[in-house]
Order: structure tokens, then C-alpha cells, then sequence
């Protein structure tokens, strides 16, 4: 069964003349597994271009619904 993780993660990327910039960002990664969030969430990071060092993963959270709630909106 699929279950929903909330990944909250810090990014740092270096901005043209005002040296590095840093923010944080929240994912929803579906999975199976607690297990297999990360790898999903660090694969994820990569594919946008970004080096494992310019990432770090801060917490993972299960996300419990509740029947008729709204679980989240994804933009994209």
C-alpha cells in the first residue's frame, strides 16, 4: 500500500555574485516504504540538477489521513 511522506529538506546553491544561497523546501514523495523515501527524495534533488553536497534531507514524516480530508495540492 502506498502511503504519503512529508520531506522537508535544505538547499544551498551558489547565486551569481552574492555567493550562496540557501533554502528550505518540502516534498510529498508516495511510497511504500519509510525506506525507500530518501533514496526517492535524493534521486528526486538530482534529476533537478543538484550535487548530493547542495542538499541535505532534515526530516521525514508520515502523513496520516483522515477519511474526506484534503491531504494536500501539488503545483507543478
Amino acid at each position: 500500500m502506498m502511503r504519503v511522506f512529508k520531506v522537508k529538506a535544505k538547499v544551498s546553491q551558489e547565486v551569481h555574485e552574492s555567493g550562496e544561497g540557501i533554502g528550505y523546501v518540502s516534498l510529498l514523495v508516495l511510497a511504500s516504504d519509510e525506506r525507500d523515501v530518501k533514496a526517492l527524495a535524493e534521486k528526486y534533488f538530482q534529476e533537478e540538477g543538484l550535487k548530493k553536497e547542495n542538499f541535505e534531507i532534515l526530516s521525514i514524516e508520515e502523513i496520516k489521513s483522515k477519511k474526506g480530508k484534503v491531504l494536500g495540492i501539488i503545483v507543478g
